[in-house]
């Protein structure tokens, strides 16, 4: 790889970092104007350990509801993953996504683990988008259940108006990425570039990218031909948004906010795919905004909405800590063969 391409992409690496930090760093600068430290403090002091010890269950025992929907999509694709070694994956992945906030993600991590056991990457891709496409319908499936019944209440509020474009925005997107014309474009590009072989980087970039994306999308078209499996996971989607769902639940309860539950309906999934968007550092910032945005239309105070962002942090690190201790008994030295052969076979094929 030549050094200016290097030096492009390592700048290129520093721009998005400092354009997240700015973004966190915006969005905690409003959440720190509207917030009272010391009603914070207060609401805090009046938690309930058992809503809280229940909030704890709930997200520990995620990951195996995440890693059994998973492992369905990997069995019907053909790799024979069990389900410990997925569960393994998930674990160590999202435990490692701590320490590579700006590089890593907790997805491309599982794949670097279970690539290196099965050699199948291509595949195991597939089944991750699949798996992401059906969770992110699962969350608009919530949202738009619960509207109808948060609207008779709230009316066309600022925050049901936020939940519908979310919802109208992420299904034209899992519309485009399903579409037939989508895999018929990918096959017109990757031909396109692969006439000008001695292009300039652009078209070289695109050739490589086009054909990284036509082996992913063509295991994704197999596991869309098969309706049962899909329903399943659907269904399955559904069913770990409402386990995320409960984890909210338990800690507005932990902190005395007894509002309807359907409000936790409509709100939270929208709340986790703002989370999910590579913008900032594990959503840092737009969480507790987002939480605000939405919970304080139906007139929660702003040190509960915040109180309760604030109060996944810890009991998510509590999650990770099974991921460290797999990682220090052995996932360790075969994770980062694993990172060094892909950036070896990355370096051998731009040259």
């Amino acid at each position: 790889m030549p050094d200016n391409e290097l030096k492009s992409a390592g700048v290129g690496g520093q721009v998005i970092t400092l354009l997240k930090l700015v973004l966190v760093a915006g969005c905690i600068a409003i959440v720190v104007n509207r917030l009272n430290f010391y009603e914070l403090l207060r609401v805090w002091q009046g938690l309930v350990p058992g809503f809280l010890l229940l909030a704890a269950f709930f997200i520990m025992t995620e990951p195996l509801v995440v890693a059994f929907k998973w492992h369905l999509l990997i069995r019907g694709s053909g790799v024979p993953a069990s389900f410990g070694e997925v569960l393994r994956a998930i674990l160590t992945g999202n435990f490692l996504s701590i320490l590579f906030p700006t590089s890593l993600s907790a997805d491309a991590l599982r794949l670097a683990l279970l690539g290196r056991r099965h050699r199948d990457l291509a595949h195991l891709t597939g089944t991750l988008v699949a798996d992401r496409l059906a969770a992110v319908a699962g969350l608009v499936v919530l949202s738009l259940a619960g509207l109808p019944f948060a609207l008779r209440s709230l009316g066309w509020s600022r925050a049901l108006m936020g939940v519908v474009l979310l919802c109208v925005f992420t299904s034209a997107a899992i519309a485009v990425i399903l579409a037939p014309w989508t895999q018929r474009l990918l096959v017109w590009l990757d031909g396109w570039a692969q006439q000008h072989p001695s292009a300039g980087r652009t078209i070289k970039f695109m050739r490589r990218a086009t054909g990284i994306v036509r082996r992913v999308y063509n295991p994704l078209m197999q596991l869309i031909r098969q309706p049962r499996l899909l329903l399943i996971v659907f269904s399955m989607g559904i069913g770990v948004q409402l386990w995320r769902i409960m984890q909210i639940r338990m800690l507005f309860l932990s902190l005395g906010a007894t509002h309807a539950f359907i409000y936790d309906v409509a709100f939270v999934p929208m709340i986790i795919l703002l989370t999910l968007l590579p913008i900032s550092f594990f959503g840092l910032g737009i969480k507790e905004g987002a939480f605000i945005f939405f919970f304080t239309s139906i007139g929660l105070a702003v040190e509960k909405c915040v109180g309760v962002s604030l109060l996944t942090y810890p009991l998510i690190i509590l999650a990770l800590l099974p991921g460290g201790v797999l990682f220090l008994l052995g996932d360790r030295t075969q994770l980062m063969k694993s990172v060094e052969q892909s950036e070896t076979q990355d370096v051998l094929q731009r040259e």
